[in-house]
């Protein structure tokens, strides 16, 4: 980008990089990330080192992640640790690639790549947060993300029908574990190229040098008297309710129900529905607010019966979304 170019153009810029980052980062994500549980049961080392391949490496992560404000301020810029971090990321493919392509890799060794993966990933997290919030004026955060969202999940159904169609061709010849291999060099590639727009996207002088550090007090502080303690607790919520089943449902379908990739590749049409919704959802939170989007949107979530025909859980969901509705306005 050159130096001389006009803020307007400058910050058009930044958000095309941007919405490209999230393309390929979604498309990495589609043929790797959600492919190794998967690969983990092709290798024969059973469903519960698929289930926990995808949980203790995020403990790492999450830990990890923690070392981001101290590293973004001493490195002075949130973009070069974004940037390292995203490539160190796409080299954790590495290990798997030679793992899948050579028949053979210690599980300990998958540990340590899924850990580096997680890890890496993890912790571009806050440092981007940050950043981000810099480049994308506030009047068109809610469309602009609504736009970008919707593209990289569209991206995300591409990636997963990708894998899916080409692990349900090769396994029935016998390649299965080949096509694993050019799965996870594929998504090497996504992640450098996403890691190339995230170094093209500029960066306010001072940015992350002007972060302030709070002590724990103060942290728990604010998240006591203010609006960021529930919204914590929220997210805190959500992410138990999911991580307690999300990483065994692969192994579920694949090592208990026996079923064919490409049965398990039709379960990824869900982002296909988060596409269509994400319009509604940027032309409502201007007028409605995000609270009330957010709790709409998670009451139409909670209302998928567990069982045709199980009257009881839609009574279930009635009964959240009043606890929901009553949370909600205590926030707004």
């Amino acid at each position: 980008m050159s130096a001389a170019a006009p803020p307007a153009a400058a910050r058009e810029a930044d958000l095309r990089a941007m919405v490209r980052d999230a393309v390929a980062f979604s498309l990495m994500v589609g043929v790797g990330e959600t492919y190794v549980p998967a690969f983990v049961l092709a290798a024969g080392h059973g469903a519960v080192a698929a289930g926990l391949v995808a949980t203790l490496p995020m403990l790492a992560g999450a830990v990890f992640q923690l070392v981001t404000p101290v590293a973004s301020r001493r490195l002075g810029s949130y973009r070069r640790w974004v940037v390292a971090c995203a490539r160190l990321q796409a080299l954790a493919f590495v290990p798997l690639v030679g793992a899948a392509l050579s028949g053979a890799l210690p599980l300990p060794w998958i540990f340590a790549a899924s850990a580096a993966y997680w890890g890496f990933g993890m912790a571009t997290g806050p440092a981007w947060n940050a950043w981000a919030s810099a480049l994308v004026p506030p009047e068109r955060r809610a469309r602009f993300f609504a736009h970008r969202s919707r593209l990289a999940q569209m991206a995300l159904f591409a990636g997963i029908t990708l894998g899916g169609v080409a692990l349900d061709h090769s396994a029935g010849h016998g390649h299965a574990l080949t096509t694993f291999g050019a799965l996870f060099a594929a998504a090497l590639v996504f992640r450098w190229i996403s890691a190339a727009q995230l170094a093209r996207q500029s960066e306010p002088a001072g940015l992350a040098a002007g972060q302030r550090v709070l002590s724990l007090g103060e942290v728990l502080a604010s998240l006591r008297r203010g609006d960021a303690g529930r919204l914590l607790l929220y997210l805190l919520g959500m992410q138990v309710a999911v991580q307690v089943a999300a990483p065994f449902f692969t192994p579920f379908m694949l090592g208990h129900l026996k079923l064919s990739y490409w049965a398990v590749w039709r379960t990824g049409t869900a982002p296909a529905l988060c596409c269509a919704s994400v319009p509604w959802a940027s032309s409502r939170c201007p007028r409605s607010g995000s609270c009330r989007t957010g709790w709409t949107t998670c009451w139409c979530s909670r209302c998928s019966p567990g069982r045709p025909g199980r009257r009881s859980s839609w009574a279930r969901c009635w009964r959240s979304s009043r606890v929901s509705r009553r949370a909600s306005a205590q926030a707004s």
